[in-house]
């Protein structure tokens, strides 16, 4: 959830009296940023928001962020647009707030980010609106560089692009001697979509791999930095969570399992919960003196 920070005010109003700058302005800015009016209205989008969302700036400009546009959730599940929305709390009390959430983009994925809110005003100091600037957070951009070490090493699934068993089972050997060894303990997550099979069956395969493609890519940006995803087979994904208590990994299936069951086909106008699955699950383990192997 977003925190309230007491910071300087920022007046865009000279900016918004000439629209023309004010795009020159946001579009320099590496991060997404958007600016809203009193009513919630989507006044400006830059280049940033285009690029982490992949909606454009015509399908976004004067619709109301509270059409749930990027469907902010938060590592909870929680629906911000319906339940806490810091964005609206800043335009009612004028107080700074940041804070990480989880926005759909447009090819129905999940995208952490790091979110802040600052409140627009004119010369009288009276509220006019709100800028909310966010950037994909930092353990993404980890990941996106480990997965370009392992292209070179034909460690990659060719459809999800994410690890493959291969590498997967490299990397559990690994974490097992780790343990053997140390008694350093980490977590497995063995990741099963219900009812995939009858995804293929309804909409076809090329349906059914942009499913499991979303639900990669969602599933990868629920990771730590240190942290492992992998396609193990079919609809099955592993996560090896290094240095984890069996309560961290928990918490960790726990928000990959609501995130991967909210994904949005936009082809399909179906959600994963009331459309094309039901529901993923974790399990978790590897304790001192256990032995455990990896199964289909």
């Amino acid at each position: 959830m977003a925190n309230r920070e007491a910071e300087p005010q920022v007046d865009f109003e000279s900016l918004l009296d000439h629209p023309s700058n004010l795009n020159g302005v946001l579009d320099a800015i590496g991060d997404g940023v958007y600016f809203v009016d009193t009513e919630r209205r989507i006044q400006d989008w830059n280049a940033g928001a285009v690029a982490l969302t992949g909606f454009s700036r015509d399908e976004v400009r004067h619709r109301s962020c509270a059409d749930n546009i990027l469907v902010h959730v938060d590592e909870c599940g929680t629906q911000l647009c319906h339940e806490g929305c810091p964005l609206q709390e800043t335009l009612l009390d004028g107080e700074t707030r940041q804070g990480k959430v989880f926005l759909r983009h447009k090819q129905g994925y999940r995208v952490p980010v790091a979110i802040r809110i600052v409140p627009v005003r004119d010369s009288d100091c009276n509220i006019i609106g709100a800028v909310e600037t966010f950037r994909e957070i930092g353990d993404v951009d980890q990941w996106k560089a480990r997965i370009l070490e392992l292209e070179r090493a034909a460690y990659l699934d060719s459809l999800t692009g994410i690890p493959n068993r291969r590498f997967v089972e490299t990397q559990l050997e690994r974490l097992l001697r780790e343990f053997d060894a140390t008694g350093q303990s980490f977590a497995a997550l063995i990741i099963d979509l219900d009812g995939f099979t009858s995804v293929n069956d309804t909409h076809g395969h090329d349906v059914g791999d942009r499913v499991l493609c979303n639900v990669a890519m969602t599933l990868m940006n629920c990771l730590r930095g240190r942290d492992i995803l992998g396609r193990w087979g079919g609809d099955e994904f592993v996560m090896l969570l290094g240095t984890s208590t069996q309560q961290q990994a928990g918490l960790i299936a726990e928000r990959a399992r609501v995130l991967a069951g909210d994904l949005y086909f936009p082809r399909l106008g179906l959600c994963g919960p009331d459309g094309l699955y039901r529901r993923g699950h974790g399990r978790a383990g590897r304790q001192r003196g256990a032995t455990t192997q990896a199964r289909r």
